[in-house]
């Protein structure tokens, strides 16, 4: 334990994963994300967002679903 809070104060981590870890070994778990799908594709199907372009729109949506699926313990 002396390990991760040492590494936790002196280290701005470069891999959320890493992160993560260190974050529930020392705290418990408590990150949580609370959006869904159907939010995701309400914001990017918004007006505000019509400023991008459809490709850059299909990206970011391909990217938070990967997200989603990997991290999916995070998610209520």
């Amino acid at each position: 334990m002396l390990f991760y809070r040492q590494k936790c104060d002196s280290t701005i981590f470069d891999d959320f994963e890493e992160q993560t870890e260190v974050s529930e070994k020392l705290y418990g778990m408590n990150l949580q994300f609370n959006f869904t799908k159907k939010a995701v594709e309400k914001l990017l199907n918004s007006e505000t967002a019509s400023i991008y372009p459809f490709e850059v729109r299909e990206r970011v949506k391909n990217v938070i679903y990967e997200q989603m699926r990997k991290y999916s313990i995070y998610f209520k």
